[in-house]
């Protein structure tokens, strides 16, 4: 018996973006990426072609996947924007590691071994400060520091990282320092 697919759009075509789609294809007809990085667009991820999100709004398809972990509540925004039901999109794929390190980091944060030491927190790679802002909410007495070129990879990174990563350059690069402070609740 051959069952039709539903038709699903991938949002994020990067190294999750491949990854996901392999563990996802047996269930969807993925017929497209979506990625916010002009340096991805037009090109293919797995065979499949790479769009602007603003492409939504003209393609027919049942589901839109969230594949990137980094960005989630904008992207989800960014599609609400676009259009897209929020019945339609689906982030379980990736808001399941996220909710488990975020747990980590509040377990951490509670053990009295950890409230008994001194010291700064810190996050190297930043990208929008999605888990910079539980740092900060779970150490509020605590300096943060948070370091990021706040420009994506640079062409130096892409060497380091040749054959460990699929980086490209100024991947990571659609973010701002005033985008991670605004989600600081305790920007001091």
């Amino acid at each position: 018996m051959n069952l039709m697919k539903a038709k699903a759009i991938c949002f994020g075509a990067g190294y999750g973006g491949k990854q996901l789609y392999e563990a996802i294809s047996e269930k969807y007809e993925v017929i497209a990426f979506v990625d916010n990085d002009i340096n991805k667009q037009g090109k293919n991820l797995s065979g499949i072609p790479i769009y602007s999100p603003d492409r939504l709004r003209d393609m027919e398809y049942d589901y839109l996947i969230i594949t990137a972990a980094s960005g989630l509540e904008s992207v989800k925004k960014q599609c609400e924007g676009l259009g897209v039901s929020y019945a339609r999109i689906i982030t379980s794929y990736v808001e399941s590691p996220i909710e488990s390190r975020r747990v980590f980091l509040q377990s951490l944060a509670c053990m009295p071994e950890v409230q008994a030491l001194s010291g700064a927190c810190a996050e190297a790679g930043v990208f929008e400060g999605g888990f910079a802002k539980y740092i900060n909410e779970y150490f509020p007495n605590r300096s943060l520091h948070l370091f990021d070129t706040f420009e994506g990879f640079d062409e130096r990174d892409i060497v380091k990282e040749k054959g460990f990563s699929n980086a490209m350059v100024g991947e990571y690069g659609n973010t701002s320092i005033q985008m991670v402070m605004d989600k600081m609740s305790y920007p001091n």
